[in-house]
């Protein structure tokens, strides 16, 4: 059962949006007409979705969504407008908003359901995210993040490859696994830490570039990682500013510093965003992981992040389904950078706890991922595809 709140004062938008709700039989609705009784219904209930109807003054809302934020770690919260625009969404998104969502029915129900699984993930932070109010730290190293709202698309085998083929072209790169809850870099490497980020934690606020190196495990490639727990630890604790700061440490000290993030766009996400020079969005050939990549372009768009920085990496491109990758280049409006086929070597790798770049067969998939190794560095291997725009295609990686 989805508990909701609805704080609104206006009289109209709560009976209307309260009867359209109890009628969905998962979702139980309370009314409240105020921030106080809000806040007092909220600490009431172990989890659930406020959502702050559009006669609040945002920063009423605003105040009450970072007063929940310290005290209560299950409460997530929407704003709904009249009129969403993208200055509105980067407000609130730096308020500690969830989501932002327009009144009607439809899109509020479908922000309410997707909200709530961030409760149901243990995905909402004690801390409101605050962006750009801190400025990165000096940079020498590039950061490439690996992202997808959708899990088992990939970009944890492409983010351990990608460090590994840096490496191995005797960079200096750091993986920095932070995915805190589900990160898998340490089984697909093969790698038995005797220190993870949760361990890191007590000592984040004196980081520096020599304390940072004591914790990384080193793989035989030559690639330094930063580890996720082997259990749910409370790394989620991480503020902005020490999050920022550990990326920035991280450059001090490595050429390439290869992220794997967590599928959503939590606070600790939009943060490693925020600090990255190169977003590489995986996602596969099915509607599903289709339309998440759609919500996360857009979602980018909204927080202005640049659009060149925003890659599309296409994972099973051959697959022999329905769709091809121009049609999801049409849906989504942007050019695919990297197509990846589909190979039984991939799920040996990973069950054997080696990467695809160090198994002993050069194959369609190794091609590919060293694509992602260029992409990465910046240098050119292949030439430009007919349109001339540089993006790698599979019938070339084939050909070679």
């Amino acid at each position: 059962m989805i508990q909701t709140i609805i704080l609104n004062d206006a009289n109209r938008f709560l009976t209307q949006t309260n009867k359209r709700l109890q009628r969905q039989v998962d979702v139980e609705t309370t009314v409240v007409t105020s921030p106080a009784e809000a806040e007092a219904k909220a600490n009431e209930i172990v989890s659930g979705v406020l959502v702050c109807g559009p006669s609040i003054p945002f920063e009423t809302a605003s105040r009450l969504v970072a007063g929940l934020a310290q005290n209560n770690r299950g409460i997530a919260c929407i704003l709904a407008a009249d009129n969403v625009t993208t200055k509105l969404l980067q407000q609130a998104l730096r308020a500690g908003f969830r989501d932002v969502t327009s009144t009607k029915f439809g899109e509020l129900d479908e922000a309410i359901r997707r909200v709530y699984k961030l409760v149901e993930g243990g995905q909402v932070s004690s801390e409101t995210s605050h962006l750009g109010e801190i400025q990165p730290g000096k940079k020498s190293g590039s950061v490439i993040s690996y992202f997808s709202t959708k899990g088992g698309v990939g970009k944890t085998v492409f983010a351990t490859n990608t460090g590994i083929g840096l490496a191995l072209q005797k960079n200096d790169v750091i993986l920095l696994d932070l995915d805190f809850q589900f990160g898998d870099v340490g089984v697909m490497l093969g790698l038995k830490p005797e220190r993870t980020i949760a361990d890191l934690v007590e000592s984040i606020d004196r980081l520096d570039a020599d304390l940072l190196s004591s914790f990384l495990t080193e793989h035989e490639s030559g690639l330094r990682t930063l580890l996720a727990p082997v259990q749910y630890e409370t790394t989620e604790c991480f503020s902005r500013e020490q999050l920022t700061k550990l990326i920035s440490t991280a450059r001090e000290i490595a050429s390439f510093v290869i992220i794997d993030t967590a599928a959503s766009f939590a606070d600790n996400t939009l943060t490693i965003l925020d600090n990255s020079d190169c977003i590489n969005l995986v996602t596969t050939l099915d509607v599903p992981s289709i339309k998440n990549a759609q919500i996360a372009l857009q979602t980018l768009e909204y927080l202005d992040y640049p659009k060149d920085i925003v890659k599309i990496i296409l994972n099973r491109a051959d697959s022999k389904v329905s769709l091809s990758p121009s049609d999801v280049e049409q849906h989504l409006k942007h050019e695919i950078c990297v197509e990846i086929p589909s190979d039984r070597a991939v799920p040996r790798t990973v069950n054997e706890g080696e990467a695809v770049l160090l198994s002993k067969q050069r194959n369609a998939v190794s091609n590919a991922l060293y694509q992602l190794v260029t992409l990465a560095s910046g240098v050119r291997s292949m030439e430009k595809s007919a349109g001339g725009n540089g993006r790698v295609r599979l019938r070339e990686i084939k050909s070679r």
